[in-house]
């Protein structure tokens, strides 16, 4: 966890007078307080502008904001028998919580974007970048050690990485994955065991790779997978690194979504709350939509929220539904909003801890606030 932000009607008015708001105008004359959790990054942008906005005001709700920087975190706060958040915005490395039944339980509840975010970046040396094939990448990799902080969204995204490479190859030709972090390899299974195919994902936290890829030493890292804006950073600003791949140049048909989920207890307790708070990220997320000029203005909203420097966040790492296509998408549970759920679910059900039966894909869902908001709101 990074740091802890109030916003309370008293700021945010105070906020509009310095001219940063355009409105401070609340619907109830008592604020409810929640307990959300943005990460610290393009994803949740949302909640910046919904913040700057003042959506959660207008809905009568005191947002008690914590700022994260990845999601294992989030997800221990948010499942503590002293739950210490409500609701929160994740990535798809950590969706997994809300499928598992074991303790406190979550719930997904608002789908956000669909993230961009994940980066395969390499040192020039490797000889690889953007225009490699496939074939050219599958050769670099062999034997080789990848950093990445594996309970995160690039752990996943690598594995799904590493299976369109080997796509067409027979079992003992393919590549594999290796780790010392056990838990990154549940319900893997290795199409082989020869060593000149092994990849080593060595778990290093997100924070820790610009100033991995900048040394010379013996802690140079010189292949890896991160998420945004890190990763944007560091291709931008070190020279000998390259984006070799993301979700958008070569795996267009495994987009994830990035979603908000809640603590079930706290949906069943605060139904009206919980809608209200969904309400005002909707309102957001409409917002953030409607232009490429206001994806921008919500980047720059979400920068000042969680205290970097203006122009860190691009607009680039996420696909930004628009209003109608959100409605489309939640029309009814055959339409494209569930199937990208679905696909998720799918795809991090295998991440349940041993031992527990993941819950059905229905039993995850708690998407009745976020389908109210999309008929009401206009």
């Amino acid at each position: 966890m990074k740091k802890s932000v109030r916003v309370t009607a008293f700021v945010l008015c105070v906020l509009m007078l310095a001219g940063v708001l355009g409105s401070c105008k609340k619907k109830d004359p008592e604020l409810v307080t929640v307990r959300i959790a943005v990460h610290s990054n393009e994803g949740a942008a949302i909640g910046g502008i919904a913040v700057e906005k003042g959506y959660f005001i207008e809905e009568g709700i005191n947002a008690d904001i914590t700022i994260v920087e990845s999601g294992p975190a989030e997800m221990a706060a948010m499942r503590a028998d002293n739950r210490s958040l409500d609701i929160g915005f994740i990535g798809a490395g950590v969706a997994w919580n809300a499928i598992d039944p074991a303790g406190n339980q979550l719930s997904f509840v608002f789908l956000d974007n669909l993230s961009d975010s994940e980066m395969f970046m390499a040192n020039r040396s490797h000889g690889i970048s953007e225009s490699s094939s496939a074939n050219d990448l599958y050769n670099a990799l062999k034997g080789q050690a990848i950093h990445m902080e594996v309970g995160t969204t690039p752990g996943g995204w690598f594995k799904d990485f590493v299976g369109m490479l080997n796509e067409g190859r027979p079992d003992n030709e393919k590549l594999w994955i290796y780790s010392e972090t056990s838990s990154y390899l549940l319900g893997y299974e290795a199409p082989n065991n020869n060593p000149a195919y092994r990849i080593e994902a060595i778990n290093t936290p997100n924070a820790n790779l610009p100033a991995g890829m900048s040394s010379t030493g013996a802690d140079r890292i010189t292949l890896a997978v991160g998420f945004a804006p890190i990763t944007t950073t560091i291709v931008r600003t070190n020279s000998n690194v390259v984006r070799v791949a993301s979700t958008g140049t070569h795996m267009p048909e495994k987009y994830f979504p990035s979603t908000w989920v809640a603590s079930t207890k706290w949906l069943d307790e605060n139904p009206q709350t919980a809608q209200k708070v969904i309400n005002a990220l909707t309102k957001a997320s409409f917002f953030r939509g409607a232009s490429e000029a206001q994806a921008e203005e919500t980047m720059r909203a979400m920068e000042k929220l969680i205290g970097k420097p203006e122009g860190s966040l691009s607009i680039y790492s996420l696909v930004r539904p628009t209003k109608e296509e959100l409605k489309d998408w939640f029309k009814d549970t055959s339409s494209k909003g569930y199937d990208y759920m679905r696909a998720l679910y799918n795809a991090r059900k295998g991440s349940v801890p041993d031992g527990a039966t993941p819950k059905p894909f229905e039993q995850t869902l708690r998407l009745e606030f976020f389908v109210k908001a999309l008929q009401d709101i206009k």
